[in-house]
């Protein structure tokens, strides 16, 4: 009997020293993985904080180029509507006949204009559409005037309506179509607006303006121009929301094996 219980303690204390040395090695392996764990955690949350950076580098970069390229058109007016059947050659003629009978009271000096061509059709227009007209006036405040006159009067060229535009970079036109939710608003709740060069929303409050632009608080907005505000709509051309961050999720606990 004696010699039973010396073997079966024998046996238990030889399985207990391989348990043990079983533990210590899953202990090892998993202090392993938690520290490549954390090398891991560290890592995305030092890429998510550079990421960030650049983006907000990204997008300060590309205002700025859409800044520059928007004050390179801003002699620029965009004719929309005109007859393809108007040649090359004699579109400066057409458009010039248009812009006399548009403002009057300019000057025939004034009406001055560097260049006068087609823009290209987008990929998905109808070739049943006209192109528009590009043309840049010499003079900022002829430019101006046609455009503030073109506000109020109904062009029409052979029976079809002509429109004239502030010619614009197609991001900014992007921009502005992203805004269409809250122009439909105030159009509902009968709020005149008009649009500032180049992305610049203004509406007249008793005799003073309010603006919105990218980095308006649209609350403020709402308040100033006496309009329920708009639910659920973020104004686009906002720094991006910070990368998400990984936590890291555990606590290393000491395992102290005792002996028997």
């Amino acid at each position: 009997m004696s010699q039973m219980q010396t073997f079966l303690v024998g046996e238990v204390a030889k399985l207990g020293t391989e348990l043990r040395g079983e533990i210590d090695s899953l202990g090892a392996r998993t202090a392993e993985l938690e520290d490549q764990a954390a090398e891991l955690t560290q890592a995305h949350n030092d890429l998510a904080e550079g990421t960030g950076d650049l983006a907000k580098r990204v997008l300060f970069l590309e205002s700025k180029m859409e800044d520059l390229s928007n004050r390179s058109r801003r002699n620029n007016i965009r004719l929309r509507g005109l007859p393809e059947t108007v040649s090359p050659k004699d579109l400066n003629g057409t458009v010039l006949g248009i812009l006399r009978r548009l403002a009057p009271d300019i000057p025939e000096a004034q009406l001055l204009m560097d260049r006068i061509h087609r823009a290209q059709r987008p990929p998905n227009i109808s070739s049943l559409i006209p192109r528009d007209v590009i043309f840049r006036m010499h003079y900022f405040t002829a430019k101006h005037q046609i455009l503030h006159a073109a506000r109020t009067f109904q062009l029409e060229f052979e029976d079809k309506p002509l429109q004239l535009f502030q010619d614009l970079d197609p991001a900014t036109l992007r921009r502005r179509r992203a805004w269409r939710p809250i122009t439909e608003h105030l159009s509902a709740n009968d709020i005149p607006y008009t649009w500032g060069f180049p992305f610049r929303l203004q509406v007249s409050v008793a005799g003073r303006q309010v603006a919105l632009t990218p980095s308006s608080e649209l609350a403020a907005f709402w308040a100033a121009v006496k309009c329920p505000p708009l639910e659920d709509f973020v104004a686009p051309g906002l720094p991006p929301s910070s990368f998400p961050r990984l936590q890291q999720r555990w606590t290393r606990v000491g395992i102290t094996s005792g002996d028997g």
